[in-house]
Order: C-alpha cells, then structure tokens, then sequence
C-alpha cells in the first residue's frame, strides 16, 4: 500500500510538469533569446551611437579645413574639394544611414521590451501558480506521511492482532487436545465402570440365584413339613381342611439388571 500511495504521487508529479512546466519551457527559451538579442541591439545602438558622434567629428573637422584652406588659397584645387565634397556626401550618407538604423534599432528595442514585460508578467503568474502548487503539494506530503504514520500504526495494531490470535489459536488447539484426552479418559472410565457394573450386576444375579435356591429349598422344606402336618391333622380331624388357606401362586425376582 505504501508503494502505491508513492506512485500515484509521482505520477500526479510527472504529469504536472508536462501540464505546467514543459509548454513554457520554449517561451522561457524565447525569452532568453528576447534578451539576448535585446543587449546585442543596445551594444549595436551604443556603437551606432559612437560612430554618430566620430563621423560627426570628423565633418566637422573636414568643414573646418576646407575654410580654413578656402580662406588661406584663392585658388583652389578643383579636384581636391571635388574629393573633400564627395567625401563629406559620402559621410553623410553613412550618418543617414546610421540615424536609420538607429531608430529601427530604438523601435526593436521598444518592441522587445514590451514583449519582456508581457513574458515577465505571465512568468509572474506562473511563478504565483508554481507557488501554490508547492503549497498543495507540501499539504499532500503531510497528508501523505499522517497517512503513512496512520499505516503504521494500522499495521502494528494489525501484527499485534495476528500475535493475539496466534496465541488464542494455540490455546484454542491445546484445550481442543486437551478435552478430547478427557473425552478418551472418561470413554476409558465409563467403560470401566460399566464392566465393574456388568461383574457387580453378575455377582448379585449369581448371589440371587444361590439365596433364590435356598429360599427354593426352604420353602419346598417348609411346605413338605407343613403337607405332613396337615396330613397328620386332617386324618385326625377331617373337618379341619376347610381352615387351611389357598396359595394360588406367587412370583419372587431372579435376575439383577445393572444400568
């Protein structure tokens, strides 16, 4: 579980920086390239700009020859001031050109500052939306550990758990042992006390049937001994047979049942 709740977090993590990070990765580039072609353009406009003041110099300092020779010669070399004049054109010239590219170089300039200042505004913004997201992103870290401490503590409470059931279990399966030894003890008695029933049961039938044949022996004694009374009584007195009682029968137990 640990590893998945990692993977989704960087995988959260990958796909933010292709959603936030990559698509500005060439405006960031454009940006570099903005500036640099930003200074390159001020060095040039500096250049122009000292190249503008020595031209300037130097007309400066051919106007003031040809004065100084205008007034110094009356007659003047034609060839010479036709060079000094089509020099001067072509200084001109060149200063015109300058001044030209100066200004295209001003107007870059201008452009390339408003195009920084756009870039700067929206890197701004990026940098405000990169902020919250390290924001949420230092909240999830902190959830993700509470939740990481939280299965931890799950998972010892879980151990814990396993432990106390593993010694239930044990204890389970030694008292299972346990009452099945009684069981087997007390099948072991219960048969032994019924065998000790079956002998006492056999002994008191066997005692029984010994006092049940004397009782027999007795009674048969008994009755001999009373037949011969009788006989001797009725033949001295014959009307006395009508006072002897009847016994119709009579039932006496013979066996011992053991339960």
């Amino acid at each position: 579980m640990d590893g998945e709740w990692r993977g989704v977090i960087l995988s959260q993590l990958r796909l933010r920086k292709e959603r936030e990070q990559v698509p500005y990765e060439n405006m960031f580039m454009h940006i570099n390239q903005l500036v640099e072609t930003n200074l390159s353009l001020q060095e040039e406009n500096e250049s122009l700009e000292t190249s503008n003041a020595t031209l300037k110099q130097e007309k400066l300092q051919l106007e003031a020859a040809l004065q100084v020779r205008a007034g110094a010669f009356h007659a003047v070399d034609s060839v010479t001031v036709q060079e000094l004049q089509q020099k001067l054109l072509t200084l001109q010239e060149e200063l015109t050109e300058m001044h030209r590219r100066k200004g295209e170089n001003a107007q870059q300039v201008i452009d390339l500052s408003a195009a920084v200042k756009i870039l700067e505004k929206e890197i701004s913004e990026k940098e405000t939306r990169i902020e919250s997201l390290e924001a949420q992103i230092l909240v999830l870290k902190q959830d993700m550990k509470a939740a990481e401490n939280q299965i931890t503590e799950l998972e010892s409470t879980n151990q814990l758990l396993k432990d106390e059931y593993q010694a239930l279990q044990l204890a389970l399966n030694s008292a299972e042992s346990s009452l099945s030894a009684v069981k087997k003890e007390n099948d072991l008695l219960i048969t032994q006390l019924m065998a000790l029933k079956a002998k006492d049961a056999e002994r008191m039938n066997f005692e029984n049937d010994m006092f049940m044949q004397q009782k027999h022996r007795a009674m048969q004694a008994e009755l001999a001994e009373a037949a011969a009374e009788g006989k001797e009584l009725i033949d001295n007195n014959p009307s006395a047979i009508t006072n002897v009682p009847v016994f119709t029968g009579f039932a006496v137990p013979t066996k011992v049942s053991a339960k």
